[in-house]
């Protein structure tokens, strides 16, 4: 049996089980909303980059957001510590609550291993808090298991 660590927590995992964890870094509550980085895995059947997994990815993230008036506003190969990227930004509304995020999307491809950060803001605050997002971004490492 091999075993994830995470901050303090160390759990074993059945051998022919996967680690398909999300992770969640919550910033300070202001007003009513929270920015966050959240941190996703999928396993891929074969090896693709970055950027073809993000456009793939896309018909899926317009259909989950179409309620909520999906925007795209851009969209670019991206490069972090010599690792290929694909990042995305975009927007939305709830239309019950007029509350509007931003999203910023960096895609990275490992392997067989596909990653997505997520940062999200209140669009009102977003280019104030993507700094911070973008320097936590830049710490990325890649050393995943074999």
């Amino acid at each position: 049996m091999k075993t994830i660590r995470h901050n303090e927590l160390v759990i074993g995992i059945p051998d022919d089980w996967i680690d398909a964890s999300t992770v969640v870094l919550a910033g300070p509550v202001r007003g009513e909303f929270r920015p966050n980085l959240t941190i996703t895995r999928q396993y891929l059947n074969a090896e693709i980059n970055a950027a073809d997994y993000a456009r793939q990815q896309l018909p899926a993230l317009k259909e989950a957001f179409r309620r909520l008036d999906f925007r795209l506003r851009s969209e670019s190969n991206l490069e972090i510590a010599g690792i290929k990227c694909y990042q995305r930004t975009f927007a939305m509304r709830d239309p019950t609550s007029e509350v509007e995020l931003q999203q910023w999307q960096v895609y990275v491809v490992h392997k067989l291993v596909a990653i997505t950060i997520t940062a999200t803001e209140k669009a009102a605050r977003f280019t104030e808090t993507f700094p911070l997002f973008h320097a936590a971004i830049e710490q990325l490492k890649l050393g995943l298991p074999e």
